[in-house]
């Protein structure tokens, strides 16, 4: 009944069954016609001036479109008889697909035959919310051209992290409107951006001499963890969010950078100083630094807590870095080294179990960092031998990955130096590596198909399957399969090495969630145990997982 009452509550669309009969007026012999309304999800009225659009599905081009008049009736005419993906939008609302059930999952196919007359096709539109608000410095003075942002927690690499989903300038009174969000959890941050952001009426630049403004959070902290949230409902405007700036007076970090082996100095570095566990502070700006000929530099108003300094030169040949974390607290610093270096080079070498016939150029052999505050992602092409070489590798510790993989192709060993390195990691951090890779790829993985169904055993067009390793291989981020199921609640996973896996299938999912053991704990029980053997193949039914707020 849940699922009943989120259909039609949210009720991005509700239709009927596709019916036969004679052309409609103002369609062609063999073409079909599709019509019906668009609406406020809330009251049941008209939507006036929505755009509808038709295109076909399997990514073909858009085909036909109407814009709704002051009844909200939209027809749709001359359509070739196929499949396609129907969707309405209206400013000012979250755009709904034809036979959508949520609104980040796509919708369903809708089949068109010849003559085809589809009616009574109603979309019922959410309204989208606002957070506005005013931004102000410590003498109450509206500034202009402040960046403002909405954050919302994200997932990446199976941890959670803010990340902006809209952002907007103040204007010249210092207002801003954040428009176009949809019901949840917000923090808003403004950015003051010297040399662009003003005092409104062009009385002031920003802070005084000597001092900054830091990115602040509503309600005026310079502290993630204290920002508060805003929780949006669906169409409401939260207004009165202003955010005032504070004068801070940061210290000054200053140090010299060198460069191995000869320990001279470099001049025209970039050099950036960020939080090392930012919490929130995309918005952060790194403070200027100026670097003299003797490679001193210093960086200037940089508030208390705990930096990486990352330092990084391109010779024309090769890209040299370097990091070094750093402590501010209520002092000036004095002394802090960065030693810059091409890093490494590693070898290595490809090849697939068997030696099938196989066109090894099409591989990218590629490292991702695990560890904090990454220098970059080590990549190369693999030549038709199987060789490649990953070079300015950083000292830090790596995941090995490989690009090109379709198919039944797995990776299913990594070794450095006869060491196996797929599984804990590849440990770089002494800045020296022994041996060179040995990559072995398998053609021998399983594969799963199956669908998607809803309660009621019909198609649930759009939800996530994860396919999650078990036990002692859960940590391994390379065993871990996503899919999104088709507009026919079809799906398949390819290239799944051997293993004892659970499968899941979320109507609603954060995007990496099921990487945090967190987010995974509560549903453990709704997911369906697997063994994938050696070229397995298996056909599954999945029931769709519901949303979290349908849980609670």
């Amino acid at each position: 009944m849940r699922h009943l009452f989120l259909l039609v509550v949210l009720a991005l669309s509700s239709f009927r069954a596709p019916g036969q009969g004679l052309p409609a007026e103002g369609t062609g012999v063999g073409e079909a016609r599709v019509e019906g309304f668009v609406v406020k999800a809330a009251t049941g009225e008209p939507l006036p001036k929505a755009w509808v659009s038709l295109r076909q599905a399997g990514g073909g081009k858009e085909t036909v479109s109407a814009i709704t008049g002051s009844d909200g009736r939209f027809v749709l005419n001359g359509i070739v008889p196929g499949h396609y993906l129907l969707w309405a939008r209206a400013d000012g609302y979250i755009t709904a697909e034809y036979g959508q059930h949520d609104r980040n999952q796509p919708g369903s196919v809708l089949i068109l035959g010849p003559d085809s007359h589809e009616t009574h096709l109603v979309f019922r539109l959410i309204p989208a919310a606002v957070i506005s608000g005013r931004v102000f410095n410590e003498g109450g003075e509206p500034l202009v051209k402040v960046l403002v942002q909405a954050l919302k927690y994200g997932y990446s690499q199976g941890k959670q992290h803010p990340a902006p989903v809209s952002f907007e300038v103040t204007n010249d009174q210092g207002e801003y409107r954040l428009q176009g969000l949809p019901a949840g959890k917000y923090y808003v941050t403004a950015t003051f951006r010297p040399g662009v952001s003003t005092v409104a009426g062009g009385r002031g630049a920003g802070p005084a001499p000597g001092s900054m403004y830091a990115p602040t959070f509503y309600p005026g902290t310079t502290e993630p963890a204290r920002a508060v949230p805003i929780e949006l409902q669906q169409g409401g405007e939260t207004s009165g969010i202003d955010i005032t700036f504070l004068d801070s007076t940061g210290v000054t970090v200053r140090g010299r950078i060198l460069k191995n082996p000869t320990a001279r100095p470099v001049k025209h570095m970039n050099i950036d100083l960020s939080p090392r566990n930012p919490g929130g502070r995309t918005a952060f700006v790194s403070p200027p630094a100026a670097v003299d000929g003797d490679g001193n530099f210093q960086v200037r108003n940089v508030l208390p807590g705990s930096y990486m300094l990352t330092v990084s030169w391109d010779d024309g040949e090769r890209r040299h870095a370097g990091r070094q974390t750093v402590e501010v607290a209520n002092a000036d610093i004095d002394g802090v080294t960065v030693v810059i270096d091409a890093g490494l080079e590693l070898s290595g070498r490809l090849r697939v179990e068997g030696d099938p016939p196989l066109d090894l150029a099409n591989f990218r052999v590629s490292l991702r960092s695990t560890g904090e505050s990454p220098l970059g992602t080590p990549n190369s092409a693999v030549g038709v031998d199987g060789k490649f070489l990953l070079q300015d590798v950083e000292a830090d510790t790596y995941r090995v990955a490989v690009s090109g993989l379709s198919g039944s192709f797995y990776l299913k060993s990594v070794q450095l130096g006869g060491h196996d390195v797929l599984g804990p990691g590849l440990d770089l951090t002494t800045g020296t590596a022994r041996g060179a890779l040995e990559i072995l790829l398998s053609p021998d993985g399983g594969r799963i198909d199956g669908n998607v169904v809803s309660e009621q055993k019909t198609p649930w067009p759009g939800a996530r399957v994860v396919l999650v390793p078990t036990g002692a291989l859960r940590p391994r981020p390379d065993l871990y399969k996503e899919t999104t199921a088709d507009p026919y609640g079809h799906f398949a996973l390819t290239g799944i090495p051997p293993g004892e896996y659970k499968l899941f299938a979320w109507q609603e999912m954060e995007l990496e969630a099921y990487q945090d053991p967190a987010f995974l704990r509560p549903y453990e029980d709704q997911g369906g145990p697997v063994t994938v053997q050696a070229k397995g193949y298996l056909t599954l039914q999945l029931s769709v997982i519901p949303s979290r707020h349908q849980l609670r």
